[in-house]
């Protein structure tokens, strides 16, 4: 009698590396997908800074004390600078309130404008940013209190302390950013 094919052992063992090569090529996928969404959340991070610094220019008269120095700081959350126009997103959920920017899905949902941290999906429209000015520039950062980073969630770097040019950074994959400051 001519057998031809395969034993139940070799059948086992071809199914058994399949899955370990699987469960490998999983994780490596996962840990990829989970780099790029903390990549994307501190670029989003960024542009959020490039609005603040431009509704600080817009509003340079809010810095200046009764002397005319420049001395006040302003604190905004994200909702109060998507209200004021100089944050767009391009990013909706329902349930929000106050409802920003209201637009109904084709569903007739009413969605409302939000900043999504794409790491742990939730909203950050309360993040509070500090918005100041110093030798006649603007500047903006997100203070470390601990509000801010029960927002932020611990997905994002902190820096710590700074002297001259050389900071000391917390928690830090990307030590390159620079937009946090110390509790004020």
């Amino acid at each position: 009698m001519n057998k031809k094919g395969f034993t139940l052992i070799e059948l086992l063992a071809v199914i058994v590396i399949l899955a370990v090569v699987l469960l490998i090529g999983g994780s490596s996928m996962t840990a990829v997908r989970n780099a790029l969404n903390r990549k994307m959340f501190d670029t989003k991070l960024s542009l959020v800074i490039s609005s603040a610094k431009k509704y600080g220019e817009s509003n340079k008269d809010l810095f200046i004390d009764t002397n005319g120095l420049a001395s006040k700081a302003v604190y905004k959350t994200l909702a109060e600078l998507i209200q004021s126009g100089d944050l767009e997103t391009e990013e909706a959920t329902t349930g929000l309130s106050p409802c920003l920017n209201p637009v109904n899905d084709s569903n007739g949902n009413k969605l409302c404008a939000a900043v999504i941290n794409p790491v742990d999906d939730n909203v950050i429209n309360s993040l509070r940013l500090k918005i100041y000015m110093e030798n006649n520039r603007v500047y903006a950062c997100i203070p470390l209190t601990n509000e801010n980073k029960t927002i932020l969630n611990e997905t994002s770097c902190v820096k710590s302390s700074c002297s001259g040019d050389s900071c000391v950074y917390q928690n830090c994959e990307y030590s390159e950013l620079n937009y946090y400051c110390v509790i004020d």
